[in-house]
């Protein structure tokens, strides 16, 4: 049993699996040998190898004793593991990720899931560097921040270099990731773990966290009330996306998130029209607001329902594909309404609507029908799982049409 998992805060995607033991025998034979080199007359590079196949073994052990406490660990586990037992500087884990990619590169595993982004950050001591520059700044800040502050280049390493050593940190309870600045695309904002019980944690530039003041002070509202009222307007207003507040912002990113969190509840109207969509929040959504406020920071478990992370269940990764099945869904929902009219109420252009209407281009070309159906039917509205019956009827008989000819 591994006493450093029950230090992690949260498990990420990308697993290791298949550790090949012939495979790890060599390993345990390579060091045999140069352990019987006396040390005097050992070479520089044959201690170098020997370091690295210590390190190997090391992680090995970590991946065989998390599978024995059936955990199966990631890439990014085994370095919060890591860094839990030698710390988080370039000293302490740089040698543990060249010994990683060592054992990948010989197909050690058969899925490694290696991160990039992290290894540069070690190779940079780059994951204590945000550590410092977030324990020195009260506010919440986006990773862009984090790279001004650090005056490193707006490259792209630089940036997933960033992201790789939040997410690091965050596993060892370093960082806290607090709920992003309501647009997508936008970063989430990070604050370090002593500032928990800051009142600079409660989210105000969120529109999901502002929706549900909004609805708690103003009552019952439909879409367009919401849009005009002075909270969210006034977040609207001073957002670096100014105009952009479409259906897809309200709806699918802000609305529907919070239905499916059950901080929000829906009623339909006498007309038969998403305008006339009655939205309130929830006894649960009050709740937490009630904690927040009381408490003059933010709620665990109302950070936890605006990240996402019990998003009936899903990763981050998998929230972005629920939104591009339902965008496609509602496309082949509402066939009958022009080109024009979609991509309004959509906020995407009309020529990606044409393009997916007539199979130019398929959202969901690598996402199997099985997986559809299973994982995120139940997750989408009725309308939504009607278009994702004709758009799955549309694919087959599209895969037939292309295998005849």
């Amino acid at each position: 049993m591994l006493p450093e998992l029950s230090q992690i805060y949260r498990r990420h995607s990308r697993r290791i699996s298949n550790i090949g033991l012939e495979l790890v025998d060599d390993i345990d034979e390579k060091l045999k040998n140069l352990e019987a080199i006396v040390d005097s007359t050992r070479t520089a590079k044959q201690e170098l190898l020997r370091r690295s196949l210590e390190k190997q073994q090391e992680i090995v052990d970590i991946i065989r004793d998390s599978k024995e406490s059936g955990f199966e660990c990631s890439y990014m586990e085994l370095f919060a593991i890591m860094a839990i037992r030698y710390g988080f500087t370039k000293d302490s884990l740089y040698q543990f990720a060249t010994a990683f990619s060592a054992m990948a590169n010989k197909r050690y595993f058969r899925k490694a899931g290696e991160n990039p982004g992290l290894r540069w950050a070690l190779q940079h001591d780059l994951v204590s560097r945000v550590e410092e520059c977030l324990d020195n700044f009260e506010s919440p800040i986006t990773s862009r921040d984090i790279m001004r502050k650090l005056n490193l280049e707006n490259i792209k390493n630089n940036y997933f270099s960033i992201r790789s050593a939040l997410n690091l940190l965050e596993l060892i309870n370093k960082v806290i990731r607090l709920p992003h600045v309501s647009e997508e695309g936008v970063p989430y904002m990070w604050i370090s773990s002593k500032f928990r019980n800051s009142s600079k944690t409660i989210p105000y530039w969120n529109l999901a966290y502002i929706i549900l003041l909004a609805l708690r002070d103003g009552g019952a509202m439909t879409r367009d009330d919401l849009a005009k009222n002075p909270l969210v307007s006034n977040l609207a207003s001073v957002h670096p996306f100014q105009g952009r507040f479409n259906y897809m912002t309200f709806n699918t990113y802000a609305l529907d998130f919070l239905i499916l969190a059950g901080l929000v509840e829906y009623k339909k109207g006498k007309r038969v029209s998403k305008k006339s969509t009655l939205y309130s929040i929830t006894p649960y959504g009050s709740s937490l607001l009630r904690n927040t406020e009381n408490w003059g920071y933010l709620d665990e478990e109302l950070r936890v329902e605006l990240l996402g992370e019990k998003y009936v269940g899903l990763r981050p990764s998998e929230i972005m594909a629920l939104r591009r099945i339902r965008l496609t869904a509602f496309i082949f929902a509402n066939q009958y309404k022009s080109t024009y009219l979609l991509s309004k109420i959509l906020g995407v252009g009309s020529h990606y609507v044409s393009l997916v209407r007539s199979g130019s281009i398929d959202p969901l070309r690598f996402f199997k029908e099985e997986t559809l159906r299973q994982k995120y039917y139940p997750l989408i509205f009725k309308e939504e799982q009607r278009g994702l019956e004709i758009y799955l009827t549309f694919r087959r008989e599209r895969q037939i049409s292309q295998a005849k000819n």
